[in-house]
């Protein structure tokens, strides 16, 4: 998916971002996280054994909403799935 010009922007802001993975139960787990983008990819760096990490093991699906700076800033948001969980280490 190419990611549009404005949300790249945002993106390289720097501006918050909240992922969103689904816990066991089908609730919704949301976690406040920075991420960047690698060509058209958006990534994030995670520490192996948090709950997210746990939930994206189990089912890649995940939300991603991102904070604008101010009120008259866009703000955006996408979903899909995870296509890479690195190993435990």
């Amino acid at each position: 998916m190419k990611i549009p010009q404005e949300v790249r922007s945002l993106i390289e802001s720097g501006t918050p971002a909240h992922l969103v993975t689904l816990n066991r139960d089908g609730s919704p787990q949301v976690t406040l996280v920075w991420i960047g983008l690698d060509g058209d990819e958006i990534v994030a760096a995670h520490l192996p054994e948090n709950q997210k990490v746990k939930n994206l093991r189990r089912d890649p699906r995940v939300a991603i909403s991102l904070q604008a700076g101010s009120r008259s800033s866009i703000g955006s948001w996408a979903a899909g799935s995870t296509h890479s969980v690195l190993p435990r280490m």
